[in-house]
């Protein structure tokens, strides 16, 4: 029996106290949310991101709205 694996990548949050959300800041010229991309895409059959910012489309994966 087949069972799908979803990733989930909680990138919510109102980034209050740092005042940008941390998971589309630049690291080596690369998101830090495309790290963690790259990483779970070998583990799992679709990813998902949890978060209510429009910014995140640009990943191309579904969203799911906080």
């Amino acid at each position: 029996m087949n069972q799908q694996r979803n990733g989930y990548i909680l990138a919510g949050g109102k980034s209050s106290r740092m005042g940008t959300d941390k998971g589309l800041l630049m690291l080596k010229n690369k998101m830090l949310v495309e790290y963690v991309i790259d990483n779970l895409t070998p583990c799992v059959d679709q990813i998902f991101i949890v978060s209510s910012n429009k910014l995140y489309e640009q990943f191309s994966l579904p969203l799911c709205p906080t």
